[in-house]
């Protein structure tokens, strides 16, 4: 991977992976209206930029996404952890019906987890899945 960061702040400025060729970057930079002197490119791995762009975000920044990441694993219900992807919401919505016609049923959602749905518990896991669904779109 190549990167191209400025001297002074260590800041990185642009990344290409793949077949990037040298001096690439600099240009870039340069049209985007950074002195040459100011710059430097350079190669790194896959390790060294991640590292980069961790010390690079702010604790603020740190705890928005870990708490984006922990709103996309998924909401417990009944001690099972229920992930809320598109293929999850399709598979229910194709089995609400046979549920509530007084089926019980296992599901398995996309985090691999398996939740038994029965007419007595449909309702309550509506009750919390529906609205950490819909969480994903504010």
């Amino acid at each position: 991977m190549r990167i191209c960061i400025e001297k002074l702040t260590g800041k990185i400025l642009e990344a290409q992976s793949g077949d990037a060729k040298k001096g690439a970057l600099i240009a870039n930079a340069i049209n985007a209206g950074f002195s040459n002197v100011d710059i430097e490119e350079k190669v790194v791995s896959s390790e060294e930029y991640q590292a980069l762009i961790d010390s690079q975000i702010t604790p603020e920044q740190k705890e928005k996404r870990e708490q984006s990441a922990l709103k996309f694993a998924g909401v417990k219900f009944e001690g099972v952890l229920c992930s809320a992807e598109a293929e999850d919401m399709w598979g229910l919505s194709s089995i609400k019906e046979f549920i509530s016609a007084g089926n019980s049923t296992p599901f398995v959602f996309k985090n691999g987890n398996t939740l038994l749905l029965t007419p007595d518990n449909l309702a309550a896991f509506q009750a919390v899945w529906i609205p950490f669904r819909l969480g994903f779109f504010k």
